[in-house]
């Protein structure tokens, strides 16, 4: 079931006092960023946090499980906890200090560059045949 868009905006709003909040579509599923770094996910109507040490300080309740199939157990938190807008900002300013920054992308090269021998080849030195003339 995917994250009800309402519901996620409404979670965004509580986080606000942080900092500079993004957030990003995937899968029917939203990634909320601060400053530009991942700092949480909201999976069916849920709010999941990295377990980190800080994380387990601030909240009250803790309960783990995987935000979707087969991902790693996360900290879910309550609704009752993600409404207290003084607590989700300390949270998400703790997990931004504590949580790495995200490794640069790749570029693909689509281009690759060839040797100079390489772009010599029996088939780039045979002459192309001429044009047909047409209707004559």
């Amino acid at each position: 079931m995917a994250t009800q868009e309402s519901v996620a905006w409404s979670m965004v709003a509580c986080f606000q006092d942080a900092g500079d909040i993004s957030t990003r579509k995937m899968f029917g599923e939203y990634c909320v960023y601060l400053f530009g770094k991942p700092v949480a996910l909201i999976c069916d109507d849920h709010l999941f946090v990295q377990p980190t040490d800080s994380a387990r300080k601030i909240l009250k309740t803790i309960d783990e499980a995987p935000p979707f199939p087969g991902a790693k157990p996360r900290l879910r938190v309550a609704e009752a906890e993600w409404k207290q807008k003084g607590r989700m900002s300390k949270l998400l300013i703790a997990l931004y200090k504590e949580l790495p920054d995200p490794k640069p992308r790749k570029r693909k090269n689509p281009a690759k560059k060839r040797s100079s021998m390489a772009a010599v080849t029996p088939r780039t030195l045979k002459k192309s045949k001429p044009a047909r003339k047409r209707g004559t």
